[in-house]
This record gives structure tokens, sequence and C-alpha cells, in this order.
């Protein structure tokens, strides 16, 4: 209020009145804005609601409460005590903004201001509710002084503060006390005067990053607030240049949403074009879709992700041979080929391989080659074509061997663990470790710390398989440390998923299960619905040892739709064992043999022997359950000598476990062999700290003394 108002007078008089007392009203924070919004509708609100009128009323109760009943008078908001669409609050989320009686209070504040401060104002609203001084000084050509006797009269009337200098980076920032303020005179403006004022900020950023030394640094930084502010200044070459840019970022670091959104706003501005100009934005069009591309199938999308890959490929094919052309058509045939693999259509996957490695056949070794040559690796040892897979493996190492790049010395290190883990997959524990190692020394050559960082998760693994579970513990450490130093989200959820399944081997549940909530936490934000079905399975199985019945079959059915979806097969095995297990330990017999059989048959149609191993273990526990011993026996002989070829320890202790058991409750079988199997297991879980299946042997064991 400003001096001589009525109401100033008003409670200086009511000071003197003994019974007076001063209460002010303080903003609300996020969770009473929550408690005000449910009181006043009588249901609970959405998360994403809460924020939006939160962020646009800044806490004002005044505010919310007349935002609340302009949402409910538009029929946005359900009535209490009726059940809803669970998606009731979208609508509701693009109407959120003050009512006029609250505009009009604002802005008679912003009236009282002289003519320059409140043009400088308009400025600061269009750079946004924080601004950087330095931005606005640029965007209205004063000096800092000029532009500081201005900014006095706003300063004095609570309009705008500076933020804390604890909290600054790169110089003074200041910001509008209030949403609403810049909202109102943002809201003001004209279009065109919108426009040229948006020209500016982007034009004054554009010069802040001129006087930068890490100027692409800086450009990949800001991007987004440049491609935003040319965009409604409608200055298209700079709107493609910058969206492309924050995409980019967004892309790098697994913001995938962010990145799509920004990808589509380049397509967007890109099929504008006139026709006649379509020819100069070609390596634009060119990148944004097949960057889409693989940004869909990332996260699950798999039509659409070869829809972007269908125009790139137009867009290629219209261009002349070059040996740049030749390579560039190779490396979309290798995302091509990528989606496919993922839904595990391998006929399909080897055609777009081989078209890619005819395109490069003429050429010098490349890159493309030999990264083709790996996802074939990876396909034929999927397959069980060990041979083929170790071929094609070494195909890509000797290409990438003969590159005297960086980039040829990253193709090696790809290569050299991708040969770890065909021989993990064939038992080869030693060699794989070697491989592993020899990898992250090749990519600590080149600084690449993202590939160091899987070849230390891979390095984890094949000490997991060889029982070195404390050499595995410290690997997958590092390479998790790694992700995390380098923001690489999606490598930071595969590093929680693979400690927490160090911790299930272990018997330390709550530990495993927190991770796995993790990784979860993290492919649902990123959208990685391949991801987010590993991590479901994982939980379930956490559940099914801790007995939570309901919760393990809810993350079951879960997995297995995420999994429907997406069309991938890979992990189908270990699905249906767990299913298996899951109606074992809940008796229903019948249903355990039938998911268990069928998790041995895709383990080999699959070629995974460690998951057919231990799916035969479980199948002989179902039998012996089920009063067969026969039957056990034959299952649980079947998972000893497949584990023995693989030199997994610690399932091998497993299955001697389960025979030690069988042995012990058959009269005919041998005393002496159960002793054997039951006190080697015991020798290994003590080593390997597997401290439930220590207790059971343990427990057994003082049953036969």
């Amino acid at each position: 209020m400003e001096c001589g108002h009525p109401l100033l007078e008003t409670l200086r008089g009511l000071r003197s009145h003994p019974t007076y007392r001063h209460v002010p009203l303080e903003r609300l924070n996020q969770d009473e804005v929550e408690m005000a919004l449910t009181y006043l509708w009588g249901r609970a609100v959405p998360e994403a609601l809460i924020e939006k009128i939160y962020a646009q009323t800044a806490g004002n109760p005044f505010y919310i409460e007349e935002v609340a009943k302009v949402l409910e008078d538009d029929g946005l908001i359900p009535p209490s005590g009726v059940s809803a669409d669970p998606m009731w609050h979208e609508q509701a989320l693009k109407e959120v903004r003050l009512p006029q009686s609250a505009r009009e209070t604002v802005w008679k504040r912003i009236e009282q201001l002289s003519v320059e401060t409140r043009g400088i104002l308009r400025q600061a609203a269009v750079l946004g509710q924080v601004f950087r001084f330095e931005d606005l000084q640029r965007m209205s050509g004063l000096s800092e002084w000029q532009l500081l006797e201005r900014l006095d009269e706003a300063f004095e009337r609570q309009l705008i503060e500076e933020i804390p200098a604890s909290t600054q980076a790169r110089g003074p920032r200041l910001r509008f006390r209030q949403t609403e303020i810049q909202d109102v005179i943002y809201a003001d403006l004209g279009p065109l005067r919108r426009r040229l004022l948006h020209r500016k900020a982007g034009e004054a950023l554009e010069q802040r990053a001129a006087g930068k030394t890490d100027n692409a640094s800086f450009g990949d930084t800001f991007a987004e607030e440049l491609a935003y502010h040319f965009g409604e200044a409608n200055e298209i070459d700079k709107t493609i240049t910058y969206s492309l840019q924050a995409a980019r970022q967004a892309h790098l670091t697994y913001a995938n949403a962010t990145a799509l959104q920004w990808y589509a706003r380049a397509l967007e501005m890109l099929h504008k074009i006139e026709p006649e100009n379509v020819t100069r934005y070609h390596e634009c069009l060119l990148f944004a879709h097949q960057s889409s591309g693989i940004v869909l199938t990332l996260t699950g999308q798999y039509d659409k992700a070869l829809a972007h890959f269908a125009v790139a490929q137009a867009l290629l094919e219209s261009q002349p041979p070059s040996d740049g052309q030749r390579r560039q058509v190779a490396e979309l045939c290798y995302e091509i080929a990528n989606v496919y693999e993922l839904r595990d259509d391998y006929d399909t996957v080897f055609a777009w391989l081989q078209r890619g490695l005819e395109t490069v056949a003429e050429l010098a070794p490349t890159v493309e080659a030999a990264r083709i040559y790996l996802l074939g690796s990876k396909v034929y040892s999927r397959q069980g074509n060990n041979t083929q897979a170790l071929a094609w493996c070494q195909r890509s190492l000797d290409i990438a061997t003969q590159i005297t790049t960086p980039e040829g010395l990253r193709a090696y290190g790809a290569a050299l663990y991708t040969q770890a883990g065909i021989d993990m997959r064939l038992g080869k524990l030693d060699d794989a470790i070697k491989f592993c190692q020899e990898s992250i020394r090749a990519y600590q050559e080149i600084g690449d710390l993202s590939g160091e960082s899987n070849a230390h998760i891979n390095l984890a693994s094949a000490y997991v398989l060889r029982g070195d579970w404390d050499q595995a513990s410290t690997a997958y450490e590092h390479g998790w440390a790694i992700k995390r130093e380098i923001g690489d989200i999606y490598g930071q959820a595969i590093g929680s998923n693979n400690l927490a399944n160090l911790h299930l081997k272990r018997g330390e549940w709550q530990e495993a299960r927190d991770m796995y909530a993790q990784s979860l936490a993290i492919w649902q934000n990123i959208r990685a619905p391949r991801g987010e079905a590993v991590a479901l399975i994982n939980l379930a199985q956490v559940y099914i040892h801790q007995e939570d019945w309901a919760q393990a079959q809810e993350y079951l059915g879960q997995s297995q739709a995420l999994f429907d979806d997406i069309g991938s097969k890979e992990f189908l095995p270990e699905l249906e064992r767990l299913w298996g297990e899951y109606y074992l330990k809940t008796g229903d017999v019948e249903q355990a043999i039938q998911h268990t059989q069928q998790a041995i048959t895709l383990a080999q149609t699959y070629n995974d022997p460690l998951e057919e191993a231990i799916a035969y273990r479980l199948l002989g526990q179902i039998h012996m359950a089920n009063a067969v011993p026969q039957l056990a026996a034959e299952a649980l002989s079947n998972s000893l000598d497949m584990l023995s070829t693989l030199n997994n320890e610690h399932e091998i202790a497993r299955t001697k476990l389960a025979l030690a058991r069988l042995a012990l409750t058959e009269e005919s079988a041998s005393t002496d062999q159960a002793q054997t199997y039951l006190r080697e297991a015991v020798e290994t879980f003590e080593k390997l700290g597997a401290r439930v299946d220590l207790a059971q042997a343990m427990a057994l064991q003082q049953k036969t003394d």
C-alpha cells in the first residue's frame, strides 16, 4: 500500500487499542498449498497441479483461493466424493491463471511506476522470473548506474529483489518478488513489442557468450533460453540452431522427454521452410530426424523411431554419393538394426547390418563398420552362435586397431568388453576379466569416461560370476562413481541395478530393494521401459524372498506388460522362472511347473545357459515339494552339470545345497554324497559372504548332525 492509503491510517488507530494484535499472513509453502487445495476441493490433488498453482501464485493465500474458485467454477475440478478420471487434472493444468481481480491488483502497483521503470521491467519480464543484471543492461543499452537508477523505484516498491550473493553464479541476479508480477507485465506486452524484446533478449545472451572462452560450452548450457527467445521472436534460423543444441544437450544428459520436445520444435520450424530453401537445411533435417529416432529407441517407442529413420534414409538417398554420405548411410543402417535387435527380429537386424557393411565396403576401415560388426556379434551371442559371435567381434577389433583416432580407440575399447561379455557366457571368466581390464586402459588413454565406466561395470560382472564379490563391489562402485561424475543418468541406473544384484546375492534384502527402487525411479523418469521392466523383475525377486506375495505379483505383472508393449524377449526366461518361484512358494505347484518349464524352453531358445541351469534347479525344487524325487534328482543334476561348465561358484553351491536337501530326505540316497555337497556349499557361502544361503545350509547341517 502507498503512503496515505486510508487502511494505513485505520491500522495506526487500531494499534492503540489494548486488544490489537498484528498477525502477518505469510506466503504458503508448497506443502501448505497442497493442504489448502485439498481442503477447498475436498479431494486429493495431483502433484503437477499443486506445483503449477504454487508457481503461478507464489504461495499468496488470496491468489490460491481465487485460482481454486475459478477452476472449480469452470467445471475443471470433479465434485468432492465423486470418482474421476485419473487424468482429470490435465485440462486444469492448461487453465491455471490468475483471476482478473488479482491481475488488476498487481497492475495497480505497476501503474504507479515511472514510464522509464515500467519499460525496464518489461524487458526484465521477457528475460524471465529470474534474470541477470548484465543481460538486462545489454537489452536496455544503459550503463550500470543508469540501469540501477531506473531499478531503484522497483526495489523500493518491492517489485523486484536481488538474489543473495551466496547463491549467485556468473554475476548478480535479480528476480521479481512474486511470480504474478512478472506474469502480469509480460501479458500486457503487445505481439510486436513481445517479438522485438525477445529478439533483444536472445542477442543479449549471445553477447554474453561472445565474451566467454568456452563459447561452445556456454552455447550448450543456455541453448534452451536462446531457442526460446529466438522462437518467440520468430527468428527461424537461430531458433533451429539453438533448438538442436538444446535437444542435443538434453539427449547427452538423458533428459529424453526434453530432448524429444526440442527435436520436435526444430522439426516444426524446419517444416515451415519454403521448398526452394530446404536444401540449405538438409543437414539440420537429417540430424533432427536421426537423433529423434535414437532417443525414441532408447525410450521404447520403436515404430516412431523407425518412422524418423525412414525420413533420414530418404534425405541421405537424395544426396550425391560421397565417402561421407556412405558413412552416414552405414551409421543409419546400424541405428535401424539396433531397433530390430531390441525387438528380437534378428533376420531384419542382419539385413540392415549387411546393407551397412556393403555401403562402406570400398572405403578404408571405418568406425561405422566396427560398430556394425559389434552389434552383429551381440546378436550372434544371443542366438547361441558363439563361433560367429567371436568372429564378428574379432573383425570389429581388427578394424578398430587400424583406425588411429580417438574414435578408433573408442571402438577398440567397446570391442574388448564385448569380447569379455561373450567369454562370460562361455564361462571363460579369467579371459573376460583380462579383456575388461584392457578395455579400461584403452578408454583411459583417450579420456573417455563413459566407455571406461562401462568397462568397469562389465569387469564387475565377471568378478561376480567368478565369485570375487569384494572385487566386484569395488569395480561396480568405481563405474558408478564415474557415471555420477559425468551425469550419465542411464548408466547410474545400470550401476544401481548391478550393485543391488550383489546385495541380493548376499541376502541384504533392504539394501537390494533400495537400490533397485533407485534404478526404477531413474528409468521411469527418463522413460526407458526396458530398464524399468528389468528393475521391476528384480524388485519382484526381493519381495519373493521377503514373502510379500501381493507386491511380488504386482511387479511381475507390470514387468510382463512392459515387455509385451516393447516386444523385448531377452529377459523372458528370468521372468517366467520368477513366476515359477512365486507359484511354488504360494502353493500352486501346477502353475509353478508350467512357468518353470517355459523358462527352460525360452532360455534354450535364447541360448542363456546360466538362466537355464537356475531354472532347472527351481524345477528340481518344485518336484521335491511335489514328492517326485526321481524327477527332482534329474532336474538338479542337469542344473549342476550346466553350472560346472560355466564356473559360477555361487550358483553351483546353491544347486549342491538343493541336492543335499533332496538326498537327506530320501532314505535310498547316499548320505555321504549329501554331506559332501553340504560341506562344499557351506564353504562357498562362507567365502562369498552369502549370508542367507549360508544360514540355510548351516541349519540343514545342524539337522544332520
